[in-house]
């Protein structure tokens, strides 16, 4: 029986005979499907992970309803809202401090189906069973300072709810611990962690048959799956809440999309940052991967590019016997698509063994479970794309006329344009490629013009990434969070924030309990008037600084600020009614006063440029260390085209060899003398006149005066590179002004100064482990969130996204120099392979006549050696100029070099 004569079958046939020059192809379309294929499996995973992420952190549920009171819940799977729903039954809300209802969290009993929708994960332990067992919450178990042991009782005080409000007294109920969860409240809960019983979502399960106290009534909630089309199941839902009153009172949240942002939305903000982190590490990596499908295609290009030029008499001779460019194209392109599916299950299946190792090392979030119709779409994605790069030669070489391919026309009409030259010794490899080199200027150009751009891309992003990778590696963190206040109202006149809500003792110890957490490091900080008899230039800096301008009536003469009108008339106004109105005799300095722990205060006698630190006498409010600058130059850094000051700088070093328009020495503050502190505040914020630009002086004040002694004087440049290179180098100090009080937290309790916390420094004994890192993470947002404009500020997520970020930053440089080293040698193979195979029976001739193996593989190498050392002269030179003016012209402070090995590595 004839087999038919198709166009696959010649296909086939031309695949069977030329297999060794199909390897380069067969790779090439190999690499590009496991590229395609890698790109499609990590997209699929990172949305497969985010799913997972968002219902274990937040359940599977559509939408939940705090406070369902009698509703018939029924009805919202019959008029088409849902498709099922579960409910939960608070019977109780926890007190952490036995008092507050904040960082509370209320004990709910759960149905199945609520049970499945909410996505209760028990991570230690089981479920209750019974009445009189309970399962919590990791963070939350961690904020009760439980141990954790399963089998062990738990007492919690509750608040029990009665339908409406709370019963009047609260509840003590032990309970046995059987189990610990996941945190999943502190995800749900994180935009009002102040809800209580009624609005908020639980943090402990109780069994179906645990009792309400007498007199209370339960919260009913109801966790639901919509039943189609979630604009309209959630109109519908919207509906029935209106319909039965769910939206009054403490059930206002039922509508309020706050409360829903973390149920309904899925959007990926967590509160940590950890997806966003997620998204942009596998962003990276895709945008990687599609750089190397470029690359992959190139090669696909330039292999079956090389494949066509060897092959241009067949070419010429099917088009001589009538085959039309639709057939040439077709004749070879499917010999491409044959390859490519051949080729499926190989890329296929390394490129999901690289995503499935990319998740096991990218961390335990990433879920990599690829389903069939997914498999398919990537496969069908690679061939697609091999079909689309072979594309570009077939359709060159389907334009191929019969006559040119046959004869080599082109060939003919360059060798006329040029002439031999006479040379004196005969080098035949040298020769041969001269001729090569002369006869096809253009691939050489090619070649040569590429790795010259490659070298310079190379050297920059070397010159620039360098520093920066130096200096990332040797970057580290002293604290691993710090929790406090984000603003503070600053003041000449009085304390502003002296009653403000702050970081308590009981935040400080609830941080404290947490596991992991070896330290913490607390700081407290008010503003105080240092009384003073005289005023010294010293003091004021003699009208050159701004610390201390309510002290000036008018400018000095000829000041360098210009004439600032009438406004430090009216600020010293202002200063001399306060001190009537406060009864103050002498003038005040308005100055930081910090309190630090004694552990931090005694390792700052560095910094003592008089007497010596005491922490006995400090914690006991007898002595204060006083923060002054043995002395300190004002100059001018910059002015503007009227010779105004624009920019000036103090120097707490006098150079010499610089003009200042001030310098002054300690001639006030002494060791052992005695210091009046007062401290005035008030309840309220200081109100302004904006009509006659003047400060309002408040009646509702306070005055409370110390008198204290100067134990020692601290350097206060010293001061700060030691407190920012230590334990709170990123918490430090800074005083607003030359001078400040520093004194232990004890201190400022006994001087009646004391305020709540204005920054917590957690330093942990270890690095944490995943889990443990994010039950730390939450629970002290948790504790800041109690306090107004607070917040946790993570050094441990940061230290992790440094990491990160500079492996990324090696990942993507690896692969631009992947890319670039692909591209190259795909044109060095399209440059030298392909003349190759073209020249097969002008190496046959040369070899007839005598010419040896060795003498035709030099020919080639020379070709080679002629292309490289043009593109490295050109590419080094034109990256050291463009280095070279970068250096020059680069800001202070910026950091590059000139980057040489990197590149000469490369080529």
């Amino acid at each position: 029986m004839k087999k038919r004569f198709t166009v696959s079958t010649i296909a086939l046939q031309n695949i069977r005979g030329r297999k060794k020059a199909y390897v380069l192809l067969t790779i090439a379309i190999v690499l590009a499907i496991y590229f395609v294929a890698t790109v499609l499996l990590f997209t699929s995973m990172l949305v497969t992970s985010l799913d997972a992420l968002h219902v274990k952190r937040y359940g599977s549920q559509d939408i939940i309803l705090p406070d369902c009171k009698d509703a018939p819940l029924q009805e919202l799977v019959a008029n088409g809202a849902l498709e099922e729903y579960g409910t939960a039954r608070a019977v109780g809300y926890a007190l952490v401090d036995k008092q507050s209802r904040s960082g509370g969290f209320s004990i709910a009993s759960f149905d199945d189906t609520a049970l499945r929708l909410a996505g209760k994960t028990v991570l230690q332990g089981r479920l209750p069973e019974r009445e009189g067992e309970i399962a919590v919450e990791s963070s939350l178990l961690a904020r009760l300072r439980g141990t954790g042991d399963i089998g062990g009782k738990l007492t919690l005080t509750l608040q029990v709810p009665d339908g409406t409000s709370f019963l009047e007294n609260t509840v003590e109920k032990t309970y046995t611990l059987t189990g610990i969860l996941a945190d999943q409240r502190i995800y749900t809960n994180q935009w009002d962690t102040m809800a209580d019983a009624y609005d908020d979502y639980p943090g402990a399960i109780v069994s179906a048959g645990e009792q309400i106290e007498p007199g209370g009534s339960a919260v009913i909630k109801c966790y639901g799956a919509f039943a189609g089309d979630a604009q309209a199941s959630y109109a519908k839902a919207a509906a029935f809440c209106l319909q039965y009153g769910l939206v009054a009172g403490g059930a206002a949240a039922n509508l309020d999309n706050t409360h829903y942002a973390g149920v309904l939305s899925g959007s990926f903000d967590d509160g940590t940052g950890e997806t966003y982190d997620m998204v942009f590490s596998s962003i990276v990596i895709i945008v990687m991967t599609i750089i190397l499908v470029f690359a992959a295609c190139l090669g696909i290009v330039n292999a079956f590019t090389t494949n066509l030029e060897q092959r241009r008499r067949q070419i010429g001779l099917l088009r001589a016997v009538g085959a039309t460019k639709k057939q040439i194209r077709d004749i070879f392109g499917r010999e491409a698509l044959l390859l490519a599916a051949a080729s499926v299950p190989m890329g296929l299946g390394l490129a999901a063994l690289t995503v499935w190792g990319a998740a096991r090392l990218l961390g335990g979030d990433f879920v990599f479970a690829p389903e069939p119709p997914v498999l398919l779409a990537v496969a069908a994605a690679g061939i697609l794309c091999v079909a689309l790069a072979a594309a570009i030669p077939l359709r060159r070489a389907s334009a191929i006329p019969p006559m040119q391919a046959i004869r080599d026309v082109a060939l003919s009409r360059r060798m006329k344009k040029r002439s031999v030259k006479i040379r004196r010794q005969f080098d035949v490899p040298r020769l041969l490629a001269h001729r090569s080199v002369t006869l096809y200027p253009n691939r050489r150009l090619g070649v040569t013009a590429l790795l010259a751009v490659s070298i310079v891309l190379i050297g920059l992003l070397a010159g620039a990434m360098g520093p920066q990778l130096h200096r990332a590696t040797r970057f580290t963190y002293n604290i691993d969070y710090t929790l406090g206040k984000t603003s503070r109202r600053l003041s000449w006149l009085m304390e502003e924030d002296f009653h403000a809500p702050g970081v308590t003792e009981q935040d400080r110890m609830d941080a404290a309990a947490l596991p992991g957490v070896a330290r913490v490091y607390g700081q407290k900080i008010l503003r105080v008037k240092l009384l003073v008899d005289r005023l010294t230039p010293y003091l004021t800096a003699d009208g050159y600084a701004d610390d201390f301008t309510y002290l000036r009536r008018f400018a000095q003469q000829n000041s360098p600020w210009g004439d600032p009108g009438d406004s430090w008339a009216i600020t010293n106004d202002t200063y001399l009614a306060s001190r009537e109105k406060y009864g103050y005799q002498q003038d005040y300095l308005t100055v930081d006063c910090v309190g630090l722990d004694q552990e931090i205060i005694e390792g700052l006698s560095g910094c003592v440029s008089q007497g010596a630190i005491d922490p006995g006498k400090l914690s006991s409010g007898e002595e204060v260390l006083i923060v002054a600058p043995t002395e300190y130059g004002f100059r001018v850094t910059d002015t503007d085209s009227n010779g105004l000051v624009s920019g000036t700088t103090m120097d707490y070093t006098i150079d010499p060899s610089k003009q200042y328009l001030f310098t002054a020495k300690n001639d006030f503050f002494r060791a052992g003398d005695a210091l009046t502190l007062s401290l005035l505040y008030t309840a309220g914020e200081i109100a302004y006149d904006f009509d006659n630009h003047r400060t309002i002086l408040p009646d509702a004040a306070t005055r409370v005066d110390k008198t204290v002694t100067i134990g020692a004087v601290l350097e206060l440049q010293q001061l700060y590179e030691t407190l920012n290179n230590g334990v709170l180098r990123y918490n430090g100090i800074h005083f607003y002004g030359n001078y400040g009080v520093l004194t232990t937290n004890e201190g400022l309790t006994a001087m009646g100064f004391d305020v709540p916390y204005e920054t917590l420094g957690v330093k942990l004994g270890a690095s944490p482990a995943a889990s443990q890192e994010e039950v730390l993470t939450k629970s002290l947002q948790d504790i800041a969130a109690k306090t107004p404009d607070a917040q946790m500020t993570s050094f441990v997520a940061m230290a992790r996204e440094n990491r990160n970020t500079l492996m990324q930053v090696l990942v993507v440089c690896g692969a631009m120099i992947l890319l670039f080293f692909s591209l190259c040698a795909s044109m060095v193979n399209n440059a030298l392979a392909a003349r190759i195979r073209a020249s097969r029976r002008e190496i046959g001739t040369l070899r007839a006549v005598g010419a040896s193996h060795r003498v035709i593989v030099r020919s080639y190498l020379w070709q080679l050696l002629w292309m490289f050392l043009w593109g490295v002269v050109i590419g080094m030179a034109a990256e050291v100029a463009i280095s070279a003016w970068l250096l020059l012209t680069a800001a202070p402070g910026s950091v590059y070099s000139l980057a040489l090995w990197q590149p000469l590595l490369f080529v």
